[in-house]
């Protein structure tokens, strides 16, 4: 029951990822600021958000269900 709250919890959490990711708040239309280490927002955030998508679907492997 719990690995199935977990499993839940992740794919949720991906939506969320995502949506946050394509949303204005990151892809800003004709914007390329402000950099970071010499790179822009948005490939900064594009980053963060595959390595999030990364980690949380190791977890959610790790508790799927029927396991």
């Amino acid at each position: 029951m719990v690995n199935l709250k977990i499993w839940r919890f992740c794919c949720a959490l991906i939506l969320l990822i995502l949506i946050v990711t394509y949303s204005p708040l990151v892809l800003k239309p004709a914007t390329t600021e402000p950099w970071i280490f010499g790179l822009p927002f948005t490939l900064w955030c594009t980053l963060l958000s595959a390595f999030s998508i990364v980690l949380v679907t190791a977890v959610a492997a790790y508790f799927r269900p029927n396991h």
